[in-house]
């Protein structure tokens, strides 16, 4: 079966999960095509752009039209995040205008607002889409019914066919590497659709330390253990009730090991590696930690970075991160209020435990810059609660950076 799934994003555009699902369908014979569509470029980024032009989206909408209807696929499943939202409801309107193809909406916007998803798509796939996705291919293709399918909602005469959400795959290890093969891949590159190379590639891989720097993100943990109220993994928890499986899953350190050791060998030019779990230095294992930096530092030796929580901060910890290669780590702060903390974001952090983190990290200042985040422009906020931010920044350790993030509701999370 022949299957064209479509990443929406901007500039470095690297739609992790979509390539598992890509390589996952290519391992079980269905002709998997990947479309990468960054509405935007690196170079016209910045905080004050609108992420939404509706003239220029209809545009390229029409160039990737096109291209979909001569792919000829059987199916098309779209990536959709939040902010993409109006991205992928005009090209599925106009792309059904032209053809009836089958479309399936998944990622994180579907799946916490799936009706929503489905006035505009066929079906939404909810949650985790691994085995969803190859259930469907596998029914499609023999022209079974696939209504009923765990994790997929399907729109059949108007009326919504509700499936509850998959169980959670807990094997990792059991899926294959994300396909970077290129073999089969394209991308929207200058109001073009390009057959995608080797330079395309490393052009759309994230670009974390500027222009010159091309990392590669890996995730060696799904699920987060944490509510946050602002976060939309306080939705996700909602999804998965505790008959579907553990929410919180590590993949063996050899196949996270085995994945970047791949992509360094095949891409030479790579910079650095993003360890991409939510939170790393999870339950804070040292045990865990010290394999980990040894295989990394003997087999990988690029530069890294992670986020960690402040909990899990420790001398020895950071020692062994460091030794490996570690050189940059990000933490949430989020606010210097402890009441916006604890009755806002409903996290349980001690403001001063978090100065007492900051100092062992500066303890490693010749080697690691830590990166704060703290979100701003919420409306819970009082004048007080902003000064008590203030002033708890002027507390922690230089040097450091911030990164400053405007509060969003996104569907699905508790704070919305």
């Amino acid at each position: 079966m022949k299957i064209l799934l479509a990443a929406l994003g901007r500039y470095n555009l690297d739609p992790y999960g979509l390539r598992i699902i890509c390589a996952y369908l290519k391992q079980h014979n269905h002709q998997a095509e990947l479309l990468l569509l960054p509405f935007g470029s690196w170079e016209e980024h910045s905080f004050s752009d609108k992420v939404f032009d509706e003239e220029k989206i209809k545009r390229q909408i029409e160039i990737i039209n096109k291209f979909i209807l001569e792919r000829k696929p059987d199916l098309v499943g779209m990536s959709v995040l939040t902010n993409f939202f109006e991205h992928a409801a005009i090209l599925t309107d106009e792309l059904k205008k032209n053809k009836d193809i089958p479309v399936l909406w998944g990622g994180t916007h579907p799946t916490v607002d799936p009706e929503g998803c489905l006035e505009h798509a066929d079906m939404v796939c909810i949650g985790e889409g691994e085995d969803a996705m190859l259930e469907l291919a596998q029914r499609m293709e023999s022209g079974r019914s696939y209504s009923d399918i765990q994790g997929i909602w399907v729109k059949e005469n108007g009326k919504i066919i509700r499936n509850p959400a998959a169980c959670l795959p807990q094997d990792l290890d059991h899926f294959p590497f994300p396909d970077y093969s290129i073999d089969g891949h394209f991308v929207l590159h200058e109001q073009t659709i390009h057959v995608m190379n080797t330079e395309l590639l490393y052009a759309y891989l994230p670009h974390n330390f500027g222009t010159d720097s091309i990392g590669y993100s890996v995730v060696a943990t799904r699920g987060c253990p944490y509510t946050c109220t602002y976060c939309v993994n306080s939705g996700l928890r909602k999804i998965y009730k505790h008959d579907r499986g553990k929410i919180v899953r590590r993949r063996s350190i050899p196949n996270v090991i085995d994945e970047i050791s791949n992509m360094k060998t095949a891409y030479p030019k790579l910079t650095h590696v993003n360890i991409a779990d939510e939170t790393f230095l999870l339950g804070g294992d040292l045990q865990w930690i010290d394999d980990f930096c040894t295989q990394y530092k003997e087999r990988i030796g690029l530069p890294f970075f992670c986020c960690l929580r402040p909990e899990n901060i420790c001398d020895e910890a950071l020692t062994k991160l460091t030794d490996a290669g570690c050189f940059f780590v990000q933490m949430g702060i989020q606010s210097g209020s402890q009441r916006t903390l604890r009755e806002v974001y409903h996290r349980r952090m001690n403001l001063d435990l978090l100065v007492e983190k900051a100092h062992i990290l500066n303890k490693f200042q010749d080697k690691i810059i830590p990166c704060f985040d703290i979100i701003l422009d919420n409306p819970y906020e009082t004048d007080d609660d902003l000064i008590n931010t203030i002033n708890f920044l002027l507390r922690l350790p230089k040097p450091f950076r911030l990164q400053l993030f405007s509060l969003v509701l996104f569907p699905g999370s508790q704070l919305y």
